[in-house]
């Protein structure tokens, strides 16, 4: 009923805040609150393994990334990303598509302070992430932080783990929703759109005319180990714009709120930004101690809410 209700997360919280940091959810299903046991569970060679919930959350032609169950698949799949995604290649050629998002976010949150006297930095945040995320994984920046709202692919993304959620939770719910004619139909049939959409990533990376993405270079790194073909190219970059966006957007959304909420915090942060020299780069920031400590904290809490144990 809490699935269905769309109140999840708040069950689960009553049941933590009630048993602890440590509760049985179902015969299969352990929630965890817990830091330590957070950093145990997604350590690399800490034993636990994805279920199949993570490929019926997804329902997909085939698995990405995020939903491979198998370790030694997942193994040789992120090894394709490890250079791509690694800190000095995103530094060396995304860093500026990064910060512009970044200052045309912060500059839309001071409009819309001086227009209305408050702000949405949620949505910003959203907005923010979707940009930085289609331009690296589509080579095709949606553009909704000029637009002020949000691309018909994250709408579609959306949907698509609203019905994932719930057909992973009750597959005979999606199997009825799919067939329906009808707005039902849009939650549960989400992924053929993208499918489609994820055209513009293969597009893109095969591109001689300007155009790229980040899977140029992942495409390249698989010529000398592990395969991938189109639709990998079209589900990964998919998959990585659901991984990036709202992530991204609500850890930034409550990183925000956590240093407003402490004032004394909020001065001495901004103490410590302010000796950064002009026209500073991303790792200028690795020397704020402050600054470090607050994004990581805020990570660790924000992420170690509830995690399904295998």
């Amino acid at each position: 009923m809490a699935v269905m209700a769309g109140r999840r997360i708040h069950y689960v919280h009553a049941m933590h805040a009630q048993y602890g940091p440590y509760v049985r959810l179902a015969p299969n299903e352990i929630g965890v609150n817990d830091a330590r046991g957070f950093k145990q569970i997604h350590a690399i060679s800490s034993g636990f393994t994805k279920t199949q919930w993570y490929q019926d959350l997804v329902f997909m032609a085939r698995p990405g990334i995020f939903a491979m169950i198998d370790s030694k698949a997942h193994a040789a799949r992120r090894k394709l990303f490890a250079r791509p995604f690694s800190k000095t290649h995103l530094r060396e050629h995304w860093e500026d598509t990064v910060r512009a998002k970044v200052e045309l976010a912060v500059s839309g949150m001071q409009d819309e302070a001086r227009s209305t006297g408050t702000v949405d930095i949620l949505k910003r945040w959203i907005f923010m992430a979707s940009d930085v995320s289609s331009t690296l994984m589509f080579g095709d920046c949606f553009h909704t932080l000029e637009k002020g709202e949000a691309h018909d692919c994250i709408r579609i993304l959306q949907k698509a783990l609203m019905g994932g959620g719930i057909g992973a939770e009750m597959p005979i719910v999606r199997e009825i929703g799919r067939r329906l004619p009808m707005r039902a139909s849009e939650i549960f049939g989400a992924n053929k759109f993208l499918e489609d959409y994820g055209q513009a990533a293969v597009d893109n990376m095969k591109s001689q005319q300007g155009g790229k993405n980040i899977f140029a270079n992942v495409m390249a790194e698989a010529e000398r180990g592990e395969p991938m073909d189109d639709l990998d190219v079209k589900l990964e970059a998919t998959g990585l714009i659901v991984a990036g966006t709202d992530t991204t957007a609500i850890s930034l959304t409550y990183l925000v709120w956590a240093v407003l909420s402490r004032p004394t915090l909020q001065v001495e942060l901004e103490k410590e930004i302010a000796t950064l020299p002009g026209g500073y780069r991303d790792a200028d920031l690795e020397h704020l101690p402050l600054l470090q400590a607050v994004v990581s904290e805020a990570y660790v809490e924000r992420s170690s809410s509830s995690l399904r144990g295998s």
